[in-house]
């Protein structure tokens, strides 16, 4: 795969702010946002910080309420040990199944369905705060996503804009685009480039992904050459069913076993309490370990 990508000049009358060009990461844990900067200050891209998180990460989960409404990020997330059987999570790594296999209560949904509610909350979040209108949208996948699994994240996505209050009301000709979709190391290969353009550069680079859900591993060829960039991956491969949460899991039950804690002989409740209760011990010490600045990785 060859791309040759030359980077236009920044166009001052156009309103960035209020209709950039965006791009989605949609993941399997997390999902973000970002814009397309095109200015005297900057050219570059800009992570949005989601306003009802003051993060720049949403988590991927969908909650559906008592009253058959859908909430997605970090309050799916807070359900998750309360109300498992109303969150779905890790959807990514269903997205090749178009069925309805997905229980949330007593009602199934797609995969489609529940990454067009995630697309629909994440694009909503950055409204909130000043973008009006995407001139398009571009959403990265993992290299080695089949035609099927690119075909429903495109569903998905449209089904998101289709179904927003914010863009029904426009005709279709009006509505935001999908322009495409990119895979992820070739996304990462133009950040990187974009970042590093004062430097000359012709070297083979690894890209290596680790995700919530998933690992994308490609090898390229990359040249960066004043205002033009061309990279050729010379190989990929990937797993759609490994990633981090695997070893979140892993690590949880080794942590269970021995230290003998189990939630067999529980009422359903209590399990619920207590299960809620040992996650959120488990999010801090993540967090801290993840915040410490000193920590130490012995590799065997």
């Amino acid at each position: 795969m060859n791309k040759n990508v030359p980077i236009d000049l920044p166009n001052f009358s156009y309103d960035y702010e209020k209709y950039p060009p965006i791009g989605i990461d949609f993941g399997t844990s997390n999902s973000a946002i970002a814009k397309w900067v095109n200015t005297i200050k900057h050219t570059g891209t800009r992570v949005y910080t989601l306003n009802d998180q003051v993060q720049y990460l949403m988590p991927s989960f969908v909650y559906l309420d008592s009253d058959g409404e859908f909430i997605a990020g970090k309050g799916a997330y807070n359900k998750r040990i309360a109300e498992p059987d109303r969150v779905a999570a890790c959807v990514k790594r269903k997205i090749s199944d178009q069925s309805k296999c997905i229980p949330l209560a007593d009602t199934f949904f797609s995969p489609i369905d529940i990454t067009a509610k995630i697309i629909q909350a994440i694009l909503k979040s950055c409204m909130d705060t000043g973008l009006e209108k995407p001139a398009g949208i571009v959403v990265s996948v993992p290299y080695y996503f089949t035609q099927n699994q690119n075909n429903n994240i495109r569903t998905a996505v449209n089904q998101a804009l289709q179904q927003m209050p914010q863009f029904s009301c426009l005709s279709v000709e009006q509505r935001p685009k999908l322009l495409g979709l990119i895979p992820e190391p070739v996304a990462a290969a133009l950040s990187f480039s974009i970042a590093n353009m004062e430097s000359a550069m012709d070297d083979c680079v690894l890209l290596y992904d680790m995700g919530g859900g998933t690992l994308d591993i490609s090898i390229l060829q990359l040249n960066i050459s004043g205002p033009d960039i061309h990279f050729e991956i010379l190989a990929t491969d990937g797993d759609d069913s490994f990633g981090g949460e695997d070893f979140d899991h892993i690590l949880e039950q080794y942590v269970l076993e021995n230290s003998a804690i189990s939630f067999k002989n529980l009422d359903e409740k209590l399990k619920r309490r207590q299960k809620r209760a040992y996650s959120d011990r488990y999010c801090i010490c993540k967090r801290r370990f993840i915040l410490c600045a000193k920590n130490r990785f012995v590799y065997w």
